[in-house]
C-alpha cells in the first residue's frame, strides 16, 4: 500500500516561497524511488469538487480551471475554464519539490495507506490540493484514493560524491569570508550535513551550522579569517559522511611608511597691556607616526577677521621665525608679542600659520582684548547716596544683611521721591517709621534707622520674595510675614500715647492673603474704649477703622476693597479717611473722639494690640506718621512703597541715574533704547557671553519705560497667528500671562506684567541700563569701535551697536542713509503708499466718522467749521484744512499720527476713579471745542435713530484682571492729528518732541473729561455711563519719568520715524514682499530672522474737510482723515518672514550696527513689520548674530549671511520653550 505524505505545511506571507515535498512509501513506510515514474500536482479552486483523473482521462462535468506542473522541470499548463491570475502558482517541480506561493496546505495520513479528500485544507484564494493522476503501476481508487504497489525500487540513497571546496589566499583580517560556490552530486535522497570551524549555506539560503542538502544543489562554506597576517583558517564540511575543508589564508602585512602631521594648540585670547607686550603661546606637536627625521617648519603672523590685528599691534612688523624639530622630537612652543597700548579699540585677532616641508600647513587664532576704555569724564560726578539711604543700609549691615548696590540705589532713588521733587509730595519728613520687608528679613525703620525700629516678637512666619514670583508659581503668594498666633507679631515701638487724635496716619502693605485672614494693625485701649485699628478682613474684603473713635466705621462696599496690596487710615480735620492703594475710598466723621486712657500701649502689626483670636499673613511694609497725610502724600507714599515692595520681589535692574559716572564705559555691545527690542537683543546677547549694556532714550527716565510700549499700555499687540512669535520674545509673554492667571489662547498681556517679568530679567543678567534723559549728540565709529555720546555728558563705546529706538536716533547720527514719511505709490500693494487723499478704498474709509469705525458702517457727514455752514468761521480746532490739491501716491513727509495706548480698569478696588484724579480740574489746554465734532457726530446719529456708542471714539480691548489696552479706534478718538508729523518736523529738539508728548497726552486726558464732565447735551447718557465704569489702574504705572504722570503710560506711541534707504547689498523691503504669495522664497534673501503676521496698516496722517458733492458746492463740506490703509497679508499662512539683510546695512556703510526697528523698507511695509511679536524676534536674532560674529571674528554683517546657519544653529539651543520662528518661505 502506497500513502501521499506531505511533509511541511504552514502558512506564509504574501510572495513567501514554500517547499513542498511528496514522498511515496509502501505499506512498511518505505519511501520508494520513483524518479522514474511521472505524476501531476495540479491546483483547484475551494468552491469546486474534487475533480479526478481515471487512466489518465478527465471528468467532463467538473468545471473550474486547472494548473499542472510535471516533475521533470518543464512547466504545463491545462485549462477547463477561464485562467484565474488571483492564483499564486508553482514556479518549478524536480525531484518531487514544488515552490509554490502564499497559502496553507497539508495533506495529512487518516490512515494507514489512505488519502482521505476530507483532509484538505483550503489556503489563500480559496486554494486546495488534491493528487488527480495516475501512476503506472498503480490504480486509483475513487472512494478512498488509495494507491497499490506495483514495482518497489531500492532504499534512497545519501552518500553524495567526493566534493572540493577552493581555498581563499590574500583575505583581509578578522573577515567573514565565502567560498565559491560548489554543487553536491550522487544522492537521490536529501542528505544531512555539518560544519565544524565555520557555517555553510544551501541553494542561497541561510548560513548554519548544520541542515540538509539536495542532489544537485550548490552549498557555499563561511568562516572568519584569522586576526593575523599570512595566517591559515579552515573550517571542514562533512556531507552524508563526505567531508572537504575550506580553507582561508590572510594576506601578509602591508609594508608602512611614516605619514607625519603638524598640529597646532587651540586659538589664545589674552587682554593687551597698557605698554611693553603681552605673550601669546601656543603649542606645536608633530605626531611622527614613526618617523625618526629631522623637520624643519617656519612660521608667520597676519591680521585676520573682521578686526584685524596690524604691524602697529605687534611693535611695527609681523611677527615670523623658524625652529627645527630634531630627531625624535615631537613638541615646540611658538610664542607671539603682542605691544600694548591705551587706544580703545575692539578686539583684534590675527591668524598664526606654521609651514613646513613635506608635512601639513596649521593655523590658529589669537585675540588681543582690548583693556582699554573712553576715560570717563572727569567733570561727570560720582553717584554717591544720600545720607538718608547711606543710614539705612548701615542699619541693615548691622543686622546682618547688606543690599547689593544696584538695589542700594533703588533705594535712594525711593527716598528722593519722598523728600522732595516737581512730581512727588515731600512726605519723607512727616514719616515716624517706614519698613519694608527684604531678602535679609531685617527690619529696619528705613527713615529713622536705629530709632523705633520694628521688632518681631514670637514665631512670625517669613516667605522670602527674593526669587520672585515665576511662571510655574506666578499667583497666590504668601510672601512676607505671617502668623497664626496672637503670641507672633511685629512691634512698631510706636507708642499708642505718642499719636494726636486728628493728626495721625498709619498703614501696611501686604501680599496675597488666604481667606480666613485679616490684615490687622493697632491698639485696643479697652480700659477706656477708645481704639486705633485698621483692619483688611479677607472675607468679606472691607476695611474697618477706629482711631480715637467712639464708633467703629465700616467704610466702602466689599467692591472697593481686596485683600491685598496697600490699606491706610488718616485721622485728620475730615474725619477718618479709609485709603485702599492710591484711592480715598471713603472719609467718616461725627464718630467722637476718645482720648488713651493707656498711652503706653505700642501699635502692633499682623494682630491689634488687645484683641485676641486674629490671624493675619503676609506683610510686606508698614508706616506711621504722628501727623494726618495730605491726599497727595498718601497717593505719593502708596507708589513708592509700592515700587519698593516691588523692586524686592522682581530684583533690582542695574540702573543708572542720568549724569553721573558710568561704571565703565566700553562694552561689546551698546543697545540703545530701553524698548522692548532692546531688551530682547540686550538678554540674548549677554545670554551668549558677550558684555553688554543699554543706553536710554531721550525720555526714558524711570524703570518703568523698560520695555517701551509693552510696558506702556500695549498690551494687545497686533498677530494674527500666535505662531509667528517665538524666542525670548514669547519666553517673557508667557511669564508676563503667568502673572495675571492668563489661560487663553492670544498673547496678550498686562502692560504692567510684562515691565516687572522684562526688570527681572535684566537683573538676573546683572545688565547696566544708563538712564539719560538727554539726547545722543554724537554718534560715530573709527578703528572698529561705535562711540556714542549723550546730552548728559556720558560717552559708550561698543563693537556692536544696536539702536532700537523708536526714533532711530543713534542711527540718524551716523552716515547711514535713512528715510522717513511716505514714498512714491508703486504697483501691486505698493499702491497704497503715498498720498492718499480722499481715497475710501483699501483701508481709506476705516476709522473715519462712522457707526462701527471698523467698517462696514454708515458715514456722517460732520460740518467741518467752527461755524456750522460758513466756510469762513475756519475749520474746527485739528482740522487741518482743506484736501491738498496733491496728486494721489505722490512721495511726502507725512507721517501717521500718535496717541498713548492707555492702560484702564473696571475694578473698583484696584481703580483711581476719575473723579479723584481730575478732582474737577480739566487736563492742562483744555477746551470742549477741540471735542466739537464728536458732539456733531453724536448728534448725526441721534438723528437717524441710531446711538452713539463709547466704541466710535475708543477701542477698549480687554486684558487681565479687568485691564485694557485702550486704542485709537473711529475718525474722533486718541490719536491726536498731525503729531507724528509734528514729532518728526521737531527734528532732534527734546524740546519740541516733549511738547508733542504733552499735547498728545493733554488731547487724551481732554477727551476723557469732555465725555466725563462736559455736560454736553448731544453725549448719550449710556456713553458716558460706559466710561464713568473705568478709572486708571492703581498698580500700573507708580514709578513715573521725568515728564510722566503717575498711572498713566509714560511712553509717546511712536509708530514710524526713521528708516534706513537701504540694508545689506542695498536690501529694501516692499508691501509687495510682505503680501507675496505662499510658499515662495522670499525676494530679499530665505536668511530670515522673523515673521510678520498683521495686516499691513497705516493710521491717518491729517483731518481735512472735503466737499461732500465735489459737482455740487452748495451741498456743503464734511470731514475727512486722510492717510489710513489696509492691506492683508499675501497668502493663506497670514504671514510673511523678515529677511536678515532689511536690518543692518551693507557693511561697507556702517560694519555692526543692526536695528530690529528702523529696518530698510517702505511705509506700507512697515505697517505689518512694526509689530512687537516681529521686531522683538528680530532683536534676539542680532544678539545671536553678534555671538556669532565675535566667535569667528567677522562683522555682524558676514554672521548673517555667511554664517547664518551658525546663528540658527544657535537660536535653536536657546533654551526658550519656543524656538524662533524663522520660515525660509512665504
Amino acid at each position: 500500500m502506497l500513502q501521499v505524505d506531505a511533509k511541511y505545511g504552514f502558512t506564509l506571507a504574501a510572495g513567501e516561497p514554500f517547499l513542498f515535498e511528496v514522498q511515496f512509501k509502501d505499506g512498511s513506510n518505505n519511501v520508494l524511488d520513483l524518479s522514474d515514474r511521472e505524476f501531476v500536482l495540479s491546483f483547484y479552486r475551494a468552491n469546486r469538487t474534487a475533480e479526478q483523473k481515471i487512466d489518465g482521462e478527465a471528468r467532463s462535468d467538473v468545471a473550474g480551471p486547472r494548473f499542472e506542473f510535471v516533475r521533470d522541470g518543464s512547466f504545463s499548463e491545462s485549462l477547463y475554464a477561464n485562467r484565474n491570475g488571483t492564483i499564486e502558482l508553482a514556479e518549478r517541480l524536480k525531484n518531487g519539490k514544488s515552490v509554490i506561493f502564499q497559502g496553507k496546505y497539508t495533506i495529512t495520513e487518516s490512515a494507514p495507506g489512505v488519502l482521505s479528500y476530507g483532509n484538505t485544507v483550503i489556503g489563500r484564494d480559496g486554494v486546495r490540493l488534491v493528487l488527480v493522476e495516475t501512476v503506472k503501476g498503480f490504480q486509483v481508487t475513487q472512494s478512498q484514493y488509495d494507491y497499490v504497489a506495483g514495482n518497489v525500487v531500492p532504499e534512497p540513497d545519501t552518500t553524495p560524491d567526493a566534493f572540493s571546496i577552493t581555498p581563499v589566499t590574500g583575505a583581509a583580517r578578522n573577515t567573514a569570508t565565502d567560498s565559491a560556490a560548489f554543487t553536491i552530486t550522487g544522492i537521490d535522497t536529501p542528505a544531512s550535513w555539518t560544519v565544524a570551524g565555520g557555517t555553510a549555506q544551501v541553494a542561497d539560503g541561510a548560513f548554519a551550522s548544520s541542515g540538509t542538502v539536495s542532489n544537485g544543489q550548490a552549498m557555499r562554506v563561511r568562516l572568519n579569517s584569522s586576526a593575523s597576517y599570512s595566517t591559515v583558517a579552515k573550517a571542514t564540511l562533512t556531507v552524508g559522511g563526505v567531508s572537504a575543508d575550506f580553507s582561508v589564508t590572510t594576506a601578509a602585512a602591508p609594508v608602512v611608511t611614516p605619514s607625519p602631521t603638524l598640529s597646532l594648540s587651540a586659538p589664545v585670547t589674552v587682554s593687551e597691556s597698557n605698554s611693553g607686550t603681552t605673550a601669546f603661546t601656543w603649542t606645536l606637536t608633530l605626531n611622527r607616526d614613526g618617523s625618526t627625521a629631522a623637520y624643519p617648519y617656519s612660521w608667520a603672523v597676519a591680521g585676520s577677521g573682521a578686526n584685524p590685528a596690524n604691524a602697529a599691534d605687534f611693535g611695527g612688523t609681523f611677527p615670523s621665525g623658524s625652529g627645527t624639530f630634531a630627531a625624535g622630537e615631537t613638541v615646540k612652543t611658538i610664542t607671539v608679542l603682542a605691544s600694548g597700548d591705551t587706544a580703545v579699540e575692539p578686539d583684534d585677532t590675527f591668524t598664526l600659520t606654521v609651514t613646513a616641508a613635506g608635512l601639513n600647513t596649521v593655523t590658529s587664532t589669537g585675540t588681543i582684548g582690548n583693556d582699554d576704555s573712553t576715560p570717563v569724564d572727569p567733570t561727570l560726578p560720582t553717584y554717591t547716596l544720600s545720607a538718608q539711604t547711606t543710614s539705612a543700609v548701615s542699619a541693615m549691615q548691622a543686622k546682618g544683611y547688606t543690599p547689593a548696590p544696584a538695589y542700594q540705589r533703588f533705594m535712594d532713588n525711593q527716598f528722593k521721591r519722598l523728600a522732595a521733587s516737581d512730581k512727588h509730595t515731600p512726605v519723607l519728613t512727616d514719616l515716624s517709621q517706614l519698613w519694608v520687608a527684604h531678602p535679609g528679613d531685617a527690619l529696619t525703620n528705613l527713615v529713622s534707622p536705629g530709632t523705633l525700629d520694628p521688632v518681631k516678637v514670637g514665631a512670625l512666619t517669613w516667605t522670602s520674595p527674593v526669587a520672585g514670583l515665576s511662571v510655574a508659581n506666578p499667583l497666590g503668594n504668601v510672601i512676607g510675614y505671617s502668623t497664626g498666633a496672637d503670641t507672633a507679631y511685629i512691634d512698631t515701638t510706636v507708642g499708642y500715647g505718642t499719636l494726636t487724635p486728628g493728626d495721625a496716619t498709619f498703614g501696611f502693605y501686604k501680599s496675597y492673603s488666604p481667606v480666613g485672614t485679616v490684615g490687622d494693625m493697632g491698639v485696643a485701649d479697652g480700659t477706656g474704649g477708645a481704639f486705633i485699628v485698621a483692619q483688611s478682613n479677607n472675607n468679606s474684603s472691607t476695611f474697618n477703622a477706629r482711631v480715637f473713635s467712639a464708633a467703629l466705621g465700616v467704610t466702602g462696599t466689599a467692591a472697593d476693597w481686596h485683600n491685598t496690596n496697600w490699606h491706610a487710615v488718616r485721622s485728620g480735620a475730615d474725619g477718618i479717611a479709609a485709603w485702599h492703594n492710591a484711592k480715598k475710598v471713603a472719609t467718616k466723621t461725627g464718630l467722637g473722639t476718645v482720648a488713651p486712657t493707656n498711652g503706653a500701649l505700642t501699635i502692633r502689626q499682623l494682630m491689634v494690640n488687645g484683641f485676641s483670636g486674629h490671624s493675619a499673613a503676609g506683610h510686606l511694609a508698614g508706616f506711621v506718621a504722628k501727623k494726618a497725610l495730605t491726599d497727595p502724600q498718601m497717593r505719593t507714599l502708596y507708589r513708592v512703597v509700592r515700587s519698593w515692595v516691588e523692586e524686592v520681589i522682581w530684583g533690582s535692574v542695574n540702573w543708572y541715574d542720568p549724569g553721573f559716572a558710568p561704571e565703565k564705559t566700553n562694552y561689546d555691545v551698546i543697545c540703545y533704547g530701553f524698548t522692548i527690542q532692546s531688551v530682547m537683543a540686550a538678554l540674548e546677547a549677554k545670554r551668549q557671553g558677550l558684555d553688554v549694556a543699554m543706553v536710554g532714550g531721550w525720555n526714558e527716565t524711570s524703570r518703568s519705560h523698560i520695555g517701551g510700549m509693552s510696558a506702556n499700555g500695549l498690551g494687545e499687540f497686533d498677530v494674527d497667528h500666535p505662531e509667528t512669535v517665538g524666542g525670548l520674545m514669547r519666553t517673557m509673554i508667557v511669564r508676563a500671562r503667568a502673572i495675571d492667571g492668563a489661560t487663553d489662547t492670544t498673547l496678550k498681556f498686562n502692560p504692567g506684567s510684562m515691565n516687572k517679568v522684562l526688570r527681572q530679567a535684566l537683573a538676573q543678567a546683572g545688565i547696566p541700563m544708563y538712564a539719560t534723559g538727554a539726547m545722543p549728540t554724537a554718534c560715530s565709529r573709527s578703528n572698529g569701535v561705535f562711540t556714542l555720546s549723550i546730552g548728559d555728558g556720558r560717552t559708550f563705546t561698543s563693537t556692536f551697536l544696536e539702536d532700537n529706538s523708536y526714533e532711530g536716533d543713534a542711527i540718524a547720527l551716523l552716515p547711514v542713509p535713512t528715510i522717513f514719511g511716505r514714498q512714491a505709490a508703486g504697483t501691486g500693494t505698493d499702491a497704497l503708499d503715498g498720498f492718499r487723499g480722499s481715497l475710501s478704498a483699501n483701508g481709506g474709509n476705516i476709522n473715519q466718522f462712522a457707526t462701527n469705525p471698523t467698517g462696514p458702517g454708515a458715514l456722517w457727514n460732520i460740518d467741518p467749521f467752527i461755524v456750522p455752514g460758513d466756510i469762513n468761521s475756519g475749520p474746527l480746532p485739528f482740522v487741518a484744512g482743506p484736501m491738498p490739491n496733491t496728486p494721489v501716491g505722490i512721495a511726502d513727509t507725512k507721517t501717521q499720527s500718535f496717541n498713548f495706548r492707555q492702560t484702564w480698569t473696571n475694578v473698583k478696588a484696584n481703580q483711581i476713579p476719575w473723579d479723584q484724579f481730575f478732582n474737577g480740574v480739566p487736563p492742562e489746554g483744555y477746551s470742549a471745542a477741540n471735542y466739537e465734532a464728536i458732539g456733531r457726530q453724536a448728534a448725526l446719529m441721534t438723528a437717524a435713530g441710531v446711538t452713539m456708542a463709547l466704541r466710535e471714539c475708543m477701542k477698549v480691548s480687554t486684558l487681565y484682571k479687568g485691564k485694557t489696552d485702550v486704542n485709537n479706534q473711529g475718525g474722533l478718538s486718541t490719536d491726536m492729528m498731525g503729531s507724528g508729523t509734528a514729532y518728526v518736523a521737531a527734528g532732534r529738539s527734546a524740546a519740541g518732541r516733549l511738547q508733542v508728548l504733552k499735547n498728545v497726552r493733554n488731547y487724551i486726558l481732554g477727551l476723557i473729561y469732555y465725555i466725563l464732565y462736559s455736560g454736553d447735551a448731544r453725549l448719550p447718557t449710556s456713553m458716558v455711563t460706559a466710561l464713568q465704569a473705568y478709572g486708571w489702574p492703581d498698580d500700573h504705572y507708580n514709578e513715573p519719568g521725568v515728564n510722566d504722570i503717575p498711572n498713566f503710560p509714560g511712553c509717546l506711541y511712536v509708530r514710524e520715524y526713521n528708516r534706513m534707504a537701504g540694508g545689506i547689498g542695498g536690501a529694501f523691503w516692499t508691501g509687495n514682499d510682505a503680501t507675496a504669495a505662499d510658499g515662495q522664497t522670499p525676494r530679499v534673501s530665505a536668511r530670515t530672522v522673523a515673521a510678520a503676521s498683521y495686516a499691513l496698516d497705516s493710521h491717518h496722517m491729517e483731518r481735512y474737510y472735503i466737499p461732500i458733492n465735489a459737482a455740487d458746492l452748495s451741498q456743503g463740506y464734511k470731514l475727512w482723515l486722510e492717510g489710513n490703509m489696509f492691506s492683508a497679508m499675501g497668502g493663506a499662512n497670514g504671514w510673511t518672514p523678515v529677511p536678515a539683510e532689511i536690518t543692518m546695512p551693507d557693511a561697507s556703510v556702517m560694519p555692526n550696527l543692526a536695528t530690529a526697528w528702523s529696518v530698510a523698507g517702505n511705509h506700507v511695509m512697515f505697517g505689518t513689520y512694526r509689530m512687537e511679536g516681529c521686531s522683538g524676534q528680530t532683536a534676539q536674532m542680532h544678539g545671536l548674530g553678534m555671538a556669532v560674529a565675535k566667535t569667528r571674528g567677522v562683522t555682524l554683517q558676514d554672521a548673517m549671511t555667511t554664517y547664518y546657519s551658525d546663528v540658527v544653529a544657535l537660536a535653536q539651543a536657546t533654551p526658550d520653550a519656543v524656538k524662533p520662528f524663522i520660515p525660509a518661505t512665504t
